[in-house]
């Protein structure tokens, strides 16, 4: 039985540990950050979104974006960032399984532009781009947007779950604390089986600060 309890219990002591290791990565970062910043110099606002390149097969993905400042939470919108005129965007994504290739630039009037942030992003993987500064003065200027990184760009309109698994990790990170907790403040019974009390024992049912003992005939 008692073998049984501990095989049941592998998986929640598994998901208490990413729990954990997930909020570790809030306050000091395991992540890679690679800092990132584009200015607006057009007259209207314009809507940016990054896009990398994972793998050597070229697939597009959304950039994982964090806070540019602590606590570095992961960022649940990933892109289609406002961007009113003059004004600059500063981000930070994690470089660690991807290649910053691309930003999309899009306006009101639903002309969907491209900046070319790495030509060959499936070499010299995964390290941070050599430009990390960016400004737009006329989008219209700008490439198209292939399908494929029009694809991921579009993935932006979808919220991420970043904050569902902080979430949730905080509440089970509470609740063993607290299992924890009620489990040490549990009196000692004595050294019957499965905790119970038998003639013989020494019951110890003292307060901070009492001496009283009671033995039980």
């Amino acid at each position: 039985m008692r073998r049984m309890k501990v095989i049941l219990a592998i998986p929640y002591w598994a998901i208490l540990f990413v729990a954990i290791f997930t909020w570790m990565t809030v306050f000091y970062p395991f992540a890679f950050l690679a800092y990132c910043s584009l200015t607006n110099n057009t007259a209207t606002t314009i809507t940016v979104t990054p896009v990398g390149t994972a793998g050597s097969d070229g697939t597009r993905r959304l950039l994982p974006l964090y806070r540019t400042s602590f606590p570095f939470f992961k960022k649940s919108q990933r892109g289609a960032f406002e961007v009113a005129p003059n004004e600059t965007l500063q981000f930070c994504y994690d470089m660690d399984d991807i290649n910053f290739s691309e930003i999309v630039i899009g306006n009101a009037d639903g002309n969907v532009r491209l900046i070319v942030v790495n030509e060959q992003p499936t070499l010299r993987q995964y390290t941070a781009p050599e430009k990390t500064d960016f400004a737009v003065t006329d989008i219209n200027s700008l490439p198209s947007v292939p399908s494929k990184v029009k694809l991921a760009a579009d993935m932006a309109q979808q919220l991420g779950n970043a904050w569902i698994v902080y979430f949730l990790s905080a509440i089970l990170i509470a609740f063993e604390f607290g299992r924890h907790r009620l489990a040490k403040a549990e009196p000692s019974v004595g050294h019957g089986a499965a905790g119970r009390v038998v003639p013989g024992d020494d019951v110890d049912w003292r307060q901070p600060g009492q001496r009283q003992r009671t033995r039980l005939t």
